[in-house]
């Protein structure tokens, strides 16, 4: 899978878990995440620092692995994504 691809599947996945984009955080106005997620991850890819802001950041992570994982499993997982080369096919195994 192309990193856009895991990325918009990673995203879906925590929003579906409830994760909320922060249109602070986002810093470039607002984004409508169930009808622009296309723009969203085209957006987040666009610079790579984002990417990673956003997919370890503990509200992602937490979202992303969801119950069971949210009561503290999921920083296990995020330790071992950042330990990863390509962390976003860290992510692919759990889509």
């Amino acid at each position: 899978m192309k990193n856009e691809e895991i990325l918009k599947k990673a995203i879906e996945k925590a929003v579906k878990n409830g994760y909320e984009f922060n249109d602070t955080w986002l810093n470039e106005g607002s984004f409508k995440i169930t009808h622009d997620l296309e723009n969203v991850v085209k957006f987040i890819l666009g610079v790579k620092y984002r990417c990673f802001q956003t997919i370890f950041s503990h509200d992602f992570a937490k979202a992303f692995w969801g119950p069971p994982f949210t009561k503290g499993e999921w920083g296990h997982h995020l330790q071992q994504m950042v330990l990863q080369e390509e962390p976003l096919k860290y992510l692919e195994k759990f889509l």
